[in-house]
This record gives structure tokens, sequence and C-alpha cells, in this order.
């Protein structure tokens, strides 16, 4: 993890606040150092300094100045997104000159009339980002115009003072920026609303036949890992989804949420989808909301989709691994904070603090998922105690919560172990230690 006494730029952090106070949710991207892409393909990165350095990318970002805060922190080189479409008001007209963007701008400019240019960022590789209000009716996917793009609903953009693979930065070509959003022309508008594929709430490219079986998922049986560390017989994909969409459909009222989260764990026991975003699972909670609609009612589907983005991240089909990190830390030395905390003659806490802290080890620079009914399990005592010692953690500042989950729908919690960044003179919490 990132030394957290270095922090990103003042003006990176004061432009995210800026964003976040405007409703626009932003999220924390790859930065470049020493002209390449920080990410762990470096020079071989095909989108160097501009994606996600979170898990569930777009659909983290957030206007919490506290969350902000804490990325800034945590990754000083970071660069900035901005999220597109009615999570943030926005929609950007995107721009690309190495592909014939600014020709495709003056071919629309001459049928459809000039743009707004108030809200217009100059992108460090020669193109342009136009910010302009999201339109209530859908729009078009794709602008069918080479080097243009429409981001809207499920997508980001790059946003300033980030900093681009050419060496400059992204700069808004206006300042101050005015306070409201520019609309659209009426002729631009009634263009991009046009018939064909749009965008809904969020975005997929992927079908279900993309997923059929051929050479990359064989006919065959595989096996895989699942809950409790055994090797399963797997099948594929096609079918494993119909025999656990079939298996997973309520039969009463009141199943939805419930039943749902279990076809999404089960989707992620796969091989072929554990590692997947949630974008690729899109068309099998489809089949499952059309076949689940007797049960459900008038519920739309967005409602379903909404319960899968929220909850894809939070699905672990990895179980077993708590067991082993947990072994792991055990067999190893004791976390400082345990005897300075007062901890050590807790074996419940003792063993709570070393299933964190392996949890963390194992993410790296991500947050880490744990609900209290897996943490019981694994450090021998019921879910309520379980619950009491994470909140007591959270307290002293041995875990940080990231976001809470819901133990009624089987949700984990997401947290940040930072128990070891506790220096050994610093003033403990009140009460603490004492």
């Amino acid at each position: 993890m990132a030394n957290r006494n270095e922090q990103c730029s003042d003006e990176l952090l004061s432009a995210a606040l800026y964003y976040a106070s405007r409703d626009w949710a932003v999220l924390p991207l790859w930065g470049i150092v020493h002209g390449v892409c920080e990410c762990k393909k470096r020079k071989d990165c095909p989108t160097p300094g501009k994606h996600p350095r979170i898990m569930g990318g777009v659909h983290i970002a957030t206007t919490d100045e506290r969350k902000i805060r804490r990325w800034c922190k945590q990754w000083p080189n970071m660069n900035i997104g901005i999220a597109t479409g009615k999570k943030s008001g926005i929609a950007v007209l995107d721009f690309d000159p190495r592909n014939g963007g600014m020709e495709s701008m003056e071919r629309l400019v001459q049928v459809h009339g000039k743009l707004p240019v108030d809200l217009r960022v100059a992108t460090g590789g020669g193109g342009y980002h136009l910010y302009v209000a999201y339109p209530i009716q859908k729009i078009r996917k794709s602008s069918g115009e080479p080097g243009f793009d429409l981001q809207a609903d499920g997508k980001y953009v790059v946003a300033p003072p980030s900093l681009h693979i050419s060496g400059k930065r992204y700069e808004w070509t206006s300042d101050p920026l005015p306070l409201v959003v520019p609309e659209l022309p009426p002729k631009w508008l009634e263009w991009i609303q046009v018939q064909g594929p749009c965008y809904t709430s969020y975005t997929s490219d992927t079908s279900y036949s993309s997923y059929s079986s051929d050479s990359s998922h064989s006919s065959e049986r595989i096996d895989c890992e699942v809950a409790g560390g055994q090797a399963s017989s797997v099948l594929p994909l096609r079918e494993y989804v119909a025999e656990k969409l079939s298996s997973t459909l309520p039969t009463g009222i009141s199943q939805r949420h419930k039943k749902i989260f279990r076809f999404l764990h089960l989707l992620k026991s796969h091989p072929d989808l554990k590692d997947e975003p949630v974008e690729a699972i899109r068309p099998f909670v489809e089949q499952w909301h059309e076949k689940a609609l007797p049960f459900i009612g008038t519920k739309p589907f967005t409602d379903t989709w909404n319960e899968a983005l929220l909850s894809w991240d939070r699905v672990d089909d990895r179980k077993w691994i708590t067991e082993k990190l947990l072994n792991e830390e055990l067999r190893g030395p004791m976390p400082p904070i345990i005897n300075r905390l007062g901890y050590a003659s807790d074996p419940i806490t003792v063993a709570l603090v070393c299933l964190c802290r392996g949890l963390q080890k194992y993410h790296g620079e991500n947050p880490f998922f744990l609900s209290s009914r897996i943490a019981g399990e694994r450090i021998g005592t019921d879910h309520m105690t379980a619950s009491r010692r994470l909140k007591m953690l959270q307290a002293d500042g041995v875990i940080e919560l990231v976001s809470e989950g819901n133990l009624r729908y089987g949700q984990a919690s997401e947290y940040f172990y930072t128990g070891d960044e506790i220096e050994e003179n610093a003033p403990l919490p009140a009460g603490v230690g004492q």
C-alpha cells in the first residue's frame, strides 16, 4: 500500500473536491509515473493513466469527500475520472483527433449547428471533451462517426488536471468554469436520440452469445475452486448459467434481493466469470429477471440490474481463502497493534485482527470485503459477536469502513486494514489501551 504520509497534489485534490461539490461523481484512475502507466503493465498498458484503480470502476464513483481524500492520500500519483450519465447529470462529447475526431466534428457542426463550448477540456492528446447536460431521454451508445464518442451512463472521462501519457495535463479551456452545464442544441439533441442501440441505466456491449461454448469455453467439464477450497466439476458456462438460474428463481414474494444475490454468488463461482466486470453478467441478469417476473410482479429490470451493480463486487466465491489467510497470519509474528491496544488477552479479537490484516495483504491496494457471518465462522464465534468486534476495531482505528454491507442479503462490508499504520508513539483513542 502507498505511503499514507504522501498525498496527491493540492491542485488535483482541490479539483476532485470541486467536482464532487457540483455533484459530479469522481473515481481514482491509475497515474502516469516516469512516462508510463503506474499499473502493473507499465509501458505495455493499452490505456495508460485512464483506467480505474479500484474494483467496480465507474460504479464506485462518489461525491463523498472522505473517500476522495482517502484515495488521494493512498494513491499520490493518481489521475481522476468523472462518471458521466445520470449519476453526475452530464454527458460528454469526446473528440479524438488521432482517429479523425476533428473532421467528424466539422461535418456534424455543418449539419446540426454549433456546439456549446462553455465546459470544454483540452486533453493531453490533442482532443477535446465537451460537457453538456445529461438528456432525460435515451441516447445512442455510439455516434457512428470516426474519432467521436458519446460518454453517458456507465462511462467516465479523465478529468483535469490529470496527466496524459504525452506528458501534458488535461485542462479546462475556460476559467472560471460556468456554474450551469450547457444543454445540447435541439438538432444535436434530436440526432443523438435516434432509434438504435441506446444507453439505458448502464451500458454493456456483452451479449449472451459471447459466452457460448467455443474454443475458450470447452464443452467438457472443468475444475475450479469453490467455497471450502474443494475442487469441483463445473459445467461449461452456457449450461452452468441455465442450471443455476433455474435453481435461484423466487418461489414466493419478497425473495428478489436474496435470490438475485445467490444467483450472483453462483455466477462468480464459475472460473469464466469470477474475474469479470459486472457488465459481463448483464445478459444473465436479464434472463434471471425475465424468468422471475411471475414472482417479482411489476418490478422493472433496472431495479434488478442496480441490485447486481451494487452487489457484484461484494460477492466472493473464495470464502475458503479467509481460513488460509488467518492461519498464515496466526503462524507469523503478531501485529504490534495487538499488544499496543491491549487485545492480547482476547483470542477472538486477536484472530479478527489477524484475519483483517491477512485480507488486506491479499487484496493489496484495494479494500477487502468481510461479513460478520464469515468473520464469526473463521474466528470461532457468532456473527453478532463478530459484528461488535468489527465495530470496536473501527473505533480503535485498526480498520476503516469503506462501505457497509447488508447481512440480511448476505452482502459483506468493505474495509481497509490500517492497524500497521498506527505509529508506536501515536496517541491512542480515548479509553483505549489505558
